[in-house]
């Protein structure tokens, strides 16, 4: 419910003046909507520049070079070492136990011992991606702590 002293829009006028809505005394709603569709078209054009001026509409042989740069390195793939692509299979190892345990919850009880082991095998999936993804380096032990307290299986071939 609003305040006594709230300026919220009310009918104004009479029979021979024609009734029209007031936010406030003499400012009537339409007013008060123009002038926020204007306060808005500023604001848009403070943020998004008329484009004849925001653009250079003659090429610019620089522009095509800086693309192709920004092509090629989107573009290239990454070489992943050893080490990195053993991590890569464990967390696709990992993936298909998770899928394992949801079609078995999907097929049957789920009881709360299956969410958890779901809920670990997504943390260490989480851990494996996020630092491949970043290029950050898994040190061995780590890896091999992570996997143990989740009751995984650590590659043999993977250092450490």
């Amino acid at each position: 419910m609003p305040k006594k002293d709230q300026n919220v829009a009310r009918p104004a006028g009479n029979e021979s003046t024609g009734a029209h809505w007031e936010v406030a005394p003499g400012v009537p709603v339409a007013m008060n909507q123009a002038g926020a569709v204007l306060a808005a078209r500023r604001a848009h054009d403070a943020v998004w520049p008329c484009m004849g001026h925001a653009m250079n509409t003659i090429p610019d042989g620089n522009a095509e070079q800086k693309f192709q740069e920004l092509l090629t390195k989107l573009v290239t793939v990454p070489d992943w070492t050893e080490k990195q692509q053993l991590e890569l299979e464990m967390a696709r190892d990992i993936s298909v136990e998770m899928l394992r345990c949801a079609e078995s919850m999907r097929d049957g009880p789920s009881d709360l011992e299956t969410c958890l082991i779901l809920l670990k095998y997504a943390k260490v999936l989480d851990f494996v991606m996020s630092a491949l993804a970043s290029r950050r380096d898994i040190k061995p032990q780590t890896l091999r702590v992570i996997f143990k307290l989740a009751g995984l299986k650590v590659d043999e071939a993977y250092p450490g």
